[in-house]
């Protein structure tokens, strides 16, 4: 299998877990749990509010402690199981610091795969959105069959808990990688230091 299919199929497999959520969430969440639009509000805000945080956090780790094939494995694996946990709970004020706590995991990888997909690619400028419009087509496909469940039935199942699957595909497609990401760590050097000085993109 060539480095673009298997980036590919890991932007896929990024978004899906996305895709699975979020787009039948808010009407679970007022139909079935009775929350309040304020509060189904909070519950989708913690994301964004984890993209500003999290990425830097996440981005120090893999560069100084971990592998990232090996960061994205272990917060996709960790953020699978917090998603099967928020799939059976019922309370607000349980389930706002468990979603906070999920966004927290599942941001940073965000940011990685993206990275990931430019060093392994010759010509990121050219090829990139070639391999990210995967990550619309994952995201698009994942949230097909739930969408079309909730129209035939008004009573939705949990949504959450899809999810977990393609969190632990990611997982198992981030090792696959490991190898020519490694080749090209070797070729094309880059740390979270570098983008955030002024000879990264942050100094442009």
């Amino acid at each position: 299998m060539s480095t673009k299919t298997r980036l590919g199929i890991m932007m896929f497999l990024q978004y899906a877990i996305w895709g699975a959520w979020a787009p039948v969430l808010s009407e679970y969440l007022m139909r079935e749990l009775h929350f309040t639009g304020v509060q189904v509000g909070w519950i989708y805000a913690v994301l964004p509010l984890a993209t500003i945080v999290a990425p830097f956090l996440g981005g120090q780790v893999a560069d100084r402690w971990l592998a990232s094939e090996k960061v994205i494995a272990l917060l996709q694996l960790a953020g699978g199981v917090v998603l099967l946990v928020m799939s059976r709970i019922t309370s607000y004020a349980t389930l706002l610091p468990l979603m906070l706590f999920y966004c927290l995991l599942y941001a940073p990888t965000l940011a990685i795969t993206n990275s990931l997909a430019m060093i392994n690619l010759e010509s990121s400028e050219k090829e990139f959105g070639r391999i990210r419009v995967w990550g619309t087509i994952g995201w698009i496909a994942a949230g097909w069959q739930p969408c079309h469940e909730q129209r035939r039935d008004r009573s939705v199942a949990s949504p959450p808990r899809p999810s977990a699957t393609p969190a632990r595909r990611l997982a198992a497609c981030r090792l696959a990688l490991r190898r020519a990401e490694r080749d090209a760590a070797r070729r094309y050097p880059v740390s979270g230091r570098h983008l955030l000085s002024d000879h990264g993109p942050a100094g442009l």
